[in-house]
C-alpha cells in the first residue's frame, strides 16, 4: 500500500459507518423505489440537508449510488451485491449489530491493554447472545431470519456432500432456523430432523419451517444445550458453527445417539499450514477484545476432543463457503 492508502485506512471508519447508517436506514431500498434528491432525502431521514448531501456523495464514490442530475439511485453495483441478495430486513440487523460491535473499537489505543474485557474498560456491557435472544423476541426473530437467509449456500453445499446413510433421525444441535436441517430433509425423503436451540429462536425457525413442504418432518426442542440435557435416540447429530468445542459437549451430544451413531461437526478452523483468511482475522480480532484468552482454534485440536469423548473421525473435508466438516462415529 502507497503512504496516501495507509492514511485513508485510518479513516476508514468514515465510509464504513456512512454504508452502515445507509443500510439501517433504509436508503438503498427506499431509492430502489424512486430517485429523489438530497432535499428529499434529508426530510424524509431527518438529516440537516447538508450532511445529507455529503453524505449521498460519499456513496456515489462508494459507487453504490447513481447521480442522476439533481437525483440520486441505486447503482446497479448496490443493486447487484445489495438489494438482490438478502431481504432489507437482515441487512437491517446486520448494520446494526456491527454499529453495536464497534462500541469495542473506540479509543483502541488507550484500552487495546487491558487485561480483561475492552468492553467494560470502556463502561459497556459485554454482549451476551442468550440474553439478547430470550429478552427480545423480536430480535431473536430477526435474527434467527438473517441467519437463515446467510446459511443457505452453507446448507445446500453441506446437504450435497453428506453422505448420512441409513440414519433417520437427526437432532441439529443449535440449529437456528433449522436452515441446514431443511436442506438434509430435502435431499432425504425418509429423514425426520430436531433442532435444539432457544426458546425464541425455536418459535421463529418454526414459523419459517411451516412455509417450507419438507417442514412437517422438522420439529423444535426449546433448550440451551451448553445447559440443559438434550433429547435422546438420534442416528445422527449435527453442530453447525455452534462455536463450542469442549470435550464435555461431545459428550453429552453422545449421550443424544444410538450405538454407532454419527456426529458431524461443522465450522471455520484453522488449517495445518494454512493462513487464517481475512474474515477469521477480523472475527478474532473482536472477539479477542472480549476475551484476551480467544483463539481461532484448529481441527487438530477439535478432533482430539471428539477422540477424547469417545469419537472415531471418519472423514475431515473443506468446503467452498470457508467450513471444515469433520464427520465422527460413536466409538462402542
Amino acid at each position: 500500500m502507497k503512504i496516501d492508502e495507509w492514511s485513508d485506512l485510518l479513516c476508514a471508519y468514515v465510509p464504513a459507518a456512512a454504508f452502515g447508517a445507509a443500510v439501517e436506514l433504509g436508503l438503498f431500498w427506499d431509492l430502489a423505489e424512486e430517485p429523489q434528491s438530497a432535499e428529499q432525502m434529508a426530510v424524509r431521514l431527518d438529516i440537516p440537508p447538508r450532511r445529507c448531501r455529503i453524505w449521498l456523495e460519499l456513496l456515489v464514490g462508494l459507487q453504490l449510488l447513481d447521480r442522476q442530475g439533481a437525483r440520486y439511485a441505486v447503482s446497479g453495483r448496490a443493486r447487484a451485491d445489495i438489494l438482490e441478495t438478502h431481504s432489507r430486513e437482515s441487512w437491517q440487523l446486520m448494520a446494526q449489530e456491527a454499529r453495536e460491535r464497534d462500541l469495542a473499537g473506540h479509543n483502541l489505543a488507550l484500552h487495546v491493554g487491558y487485561p480483561g474485557s475492552v468492553w467494560e474498560a470502556q463502561g459497556h456491557a459485554t454482549p451476551d447472545y442468550v440474553a439478547q435472544m430470550m429478552e427480545d423476541p423480536e430480535r431473536a426473530r430477526r435474527f434467527t431470519q438473517m441467519n437463515h437467509e446467510l446459511s443457505r449456500p452453507l446448507a445446500d453445499e453441506l446437504a450435497q456432500v453428506l453422505d448420512i446413510g441409513t440414519a433417520r433421525r437427526l437432532l441439529d444441535v443449535g440449529g437456528g432456523s433449522g436452515v441446514i436441517a431443511l436442506a438434509l430433509l430435502r435431499r432425504y425423503p425418509n429423514l425426520t430432523a430436531t433442532v435444539v436451540d432457544l426458546e425464541p429462536v425455536c418459535t421463529a425457525g418454526r414459523e419459517i419451517a411451516d412455509g417450507l413442504s419438507e417442514g412437517h418432518r422438522l420439529s423444535f426442542h426449546p433448550a440451551d444445550f451448553l445447559q440443559d440435557d438434550l433429547p435422546v435416540g438420534y442416528d445422527a447429530v449435527i453442530a453447525c458453527r455452534v462455536g463450542v468445542y469442549g470435550a464435555g459437549v461431545y459428550q453429552k451430544v453422545a449421550r443424544s445417539l444410538t450405538p454407532g451413531g454419527r456426529l458431524i461437526v461443522v465450522d471455520k478452523l484453522v488449517r495445518e499450514g494454512i493462513g487464517t483468511p481475512w474474515s477469521g482475522l477480523v472475527f478474532a480480532f473482536l472477539s479477542s477484545l472480549q476475551d484476551p484468552d480467544f483463539y481461532l482454534i484448529s481441527i487438530d485440536e477439535v478432533t482430539d476432543r471428539l477422540t477424547e469423548a469417545g469419537f472415531q473421525v471418519l472423514s475431515i473435508q473443506a468446503l467452498t463457503t470457508g467450513e471444515t466438516v469433520i464427520e465422527t462415529q460413536l466409538q462402542p
